[in-house]
């Protein structure tokens, strides 16, 4: 046990994600067109957003601005 507590927590950890992908598609494309102007959003459909970072909290950021 004393080994295993010795290594810390690094081996537990998960490999870190690269890059996150939010893709949002809207019943109407008059709310996709509204909320595609946050910084890094692509409007790739009529009705649908994508935004690609390497951060999550600039996910959570996006959600925050684009759906509400």
């Amino acid at each position: 046990m004393e080994s295993a507590l010795s290594n810390g927590i690094s081996g537990a950890m998960p490999a870190k994600a690269g890059d996150w992908v939010l893709r949002i598609e809207f019943s109407n494309p008059v709310d996709a067109y509204q909320r595609c102007w946050y910084p890094g959003v692509e409007h790739v459909a009529d009705r649908t957003l994508q935004f690609q970072t390497s951060g999550f909290f600039e996910i959570q950021r996006a959600i925050l601005f684009i759906v509400m």
